[in-house]
């Protein structure tokens, strides 16, 4: 009897635990980082970031926003959308768990087959998808390309091409419907044969065109076939022979890739190098230009579209929809603070404070922020930490300081045993409200007790 009383107490107790666990409820907060690619279906423009997909109504400029928690998306980083080209069914390819669809209102994944699953290490990476002519889905990964149709699959790289295509990170179309292949080399796929595009070398000085890590290619309006590798060359074929350049020898940017290219209405080319902003190429050479001719334009962006009803020009966190009449921004993702918040840290009433760039601390509830300066000169703040009377501790450079009543009191070798010229590597605030600061070369901590006075603590002896 005593025995069924105490398992039907534990039973209660679990069952209390349970119930309290599941009162709360988890809010996502999602900051996108970068626009992968975009699509167009009807009347809707779809952007595929790496915090889900956005979905962005044409005419009224309502945004919807495709996550894992909102409609069943397989992974929250997309990287590629296509659509069939007869039954419009979206099909998309996420960084890290394959390819799937959408029908219906529901999604579907599709697994790669087990021939380019590893066994250990990484998993099979989707850079890319596009349908071909026949309506068959491609999709470029880290252990080849890889077509699906009705349930079949079939792999093409190095090992049964005997071309460079082990990694594929770029998929688009010629003129003719056929898909280019951007990988170690530019090919292209006509039917079922696929072939090498770019030339071995550039027939000068026998320069190896060979991509390493990314590569970018285009097809333009009027035919020509631009491939731009990781290291700075760029192939140019006008339809009869191919152009290379290297580290766009006739302009003065230092850059060693491009990250994007798009062409305009008017079949100008743009290509984005980081942030050092835009080039374009004027028929015979690449210039520096601005696309909206804004300095918002001028900032790191991961895309940049030109289609008939808007140019779109996507930053962090936002995109910048130009028209004839305006340019507008429109934010993208729920993340309510800009920069995003790391290194997490709580005070002494249990209110989480973040990093927000590298001098300054923000309270995530409240949003007050602390911001770390010397003279009125900002300094580098690291390992934020409370002490039990609410003091703000942290390090920056060759310092140790506290925040206290809109003051930052600051010890270093001039006014403790703190030493000069060494590297700080950690410090903490223990419950008592002692200070320790680890020292790296020297191997011992110094502390600062809660009524001010310093001491070195050694390293015990080894006991060998």
């Amino acid at each position: 009897m005593i025995q069924r009383i105490l398992i039907l107490l534990f039973l209660g107790i679990l069952l209390m635990g349970v119930a309290r666990a599941q009162t709360g409820a988890w809010t996502t907060y999602l900051s996108p980082t970068q626009v992968n690619d975009y699509a167009e279906k009807d009347n809707k423009a779809y952007f595929a970031t790496d915090a889900g997909i956005y979905v962005m109504d044409k005419t009224t400029r309502a945004i919807e926003h495709w996550t894992k928690n909102t409609t069943g998306l397989p992974s929250d980083r997309v990287e590629s959308i296509a659509f069939h080209p007869d039954t419009k069914t979206m099909f998309i390819g996420t960084y890290d768990i394959a390819l799937a669809y959408y029908d219906e209102g529901e999604w579907h994944s599709l697994t790669y087959p087990e021939a380019i699953i590893p066994e250990w290490g990484n998993p099979t990476l989707t850079y890319c998808v596009a349908f071909d002519a026949e309506g068959r889905l491609w999709a470029g990964t880290n252990r080849g390309l890889v077509r699906y149709n009705d349930g079949q699959w079939a792999i093409y790289n190095q090992q049964n091409t005997g071309l460079f295509i082990d990694n594929v990170w770029k998929l688009e179309h010629d003129l003719q419907g056929r898909i280019l292949v951007g990988s170690h080399i530019m090919a292209r796929l006509d039917g079922d044969q696929i072939e090498q595009l770019s030339p071995e070398s550039d027939g000068a000085n026998n320069t190896f065109i060979f991509s390493y890590s990314d590569a970018n290619m285009i097809c333009q309006q009027n035919g020509d076939l631009w491939f731009f590798t990781d290291i700075g060359i760029v192939c140019h074929y006008n339809g009869q022979s191919w152009d290379i350049q290297s580290q766009f020898d006739n302009i003065e940017i230092p850059f060693s890739q491009v990250n994007y290219v798009t062409e305009d209405q008017q079949g100008q080319l743009w290509a984005n190098i980081g942030q050092n902003g835009f080039i374009r190429f004027d028929g015979s050479a690449w210039v520096e230009a601005s696309p909206l001719d804004a300095a918002d334009a001028e900032a790191v962006s991961s895309g940049l579209v030109y289609t008939g009803w808007a140019t779109l020009l996507f930053h962090q966190n936002k995109v910048l929809v130009h028209t004839p009449e305006a340019t507008d921004d429109y934010t993208l993702g729920n993340y309510p603070f800009d920069p995003v918040a790391n290194q997490l840290t709580r005070d002494h009433e249990g209110q989480i404070w973040g990093m927000q760039g590298y001098n300054t601390l923000r309270n995530l509830t409240t949003g007050e922020t602390i911001a770390f300066e010397l003279n009125g000169e900002p300094l580098y703040l690291s390992t934020p930490t409370f002490d039990p009377q609410g003091r703000l501790w942290a390090m920056g450079g060759e310092r140790v300081c506290y925040y206290e009543n809109g003051e930052w009191h600051i010890f270093d070798s001039s006014n403790s045993p703190l030493p000069a010229d060494e590297y700080y590597t950690d410090m903490l605030v223990d419950p008592q409200g002692d200070v320790w600061v680890y020292i790296y070369d020297w191997g011992y901590a110094i502390t600062m007790d809660r009524n001010g006075r310093w001491s070195r603590i050694l390293p015990s002896p080894t006991v060998m």
